[in-house]
C-alpha cells in the first residue's frame, strides 16, 4: 500500500499526523513540508501510525527530521501512538 500522511486537528493545542501505508525505502523518502506548515510554537504534535504498514530506516529518517522541526518551533513531539519499537529509540 502506497504511503500516505493525513494532517488532522484534534484540537487547538494538538496537530495528529496520520501515517498509512508502507514507508520503505522502497516507497521513497517522505516529505514533511506539509506537516512543518502547520507548525505554531506551544502545539503537539502526535502520531495515528494503526493503519501504518511495513517500514524502515525511511520512517525514523523521516520521525528525525519531524523531530527536529519540533524543537526549532518549540513543539512537543509525542510519541505514543508510534510503533512500540521506535517508541523505544
Amino acid at each position: 500500500m502506497p504511503w500516505n500522511l493525513d494532517i488532522v486537528p484534534t484540537s487547538f493545542e494538538t496537530l495528529q499526523v496520520v501515517c498509512t501505508g508502507d514507508c520503505t525505502i522502497k516507497s521513497g523518502t517522505p516529505t514533511t513540508d506539509a506537516i512543518v506548515d502547520e507548525f505554531r510554537p506551544n502545539l503537539t504534535l502526535s502520531f495515528d501510525t494503526t493503519a501504518l504498514g511495513e517500514w524502515d530506516s525511511t520512517f525514523l529518517t523521516f520521525l528525525l527530521k519531524l523531530e527536529e522541526c519540533c524543537a526549532h518551533n518549540q513543539m512537543r513531539m509525542e510519541r505514543e501512538g508510534l510503533p512500540v519499537g521506535v517508541q523505544k529509540m
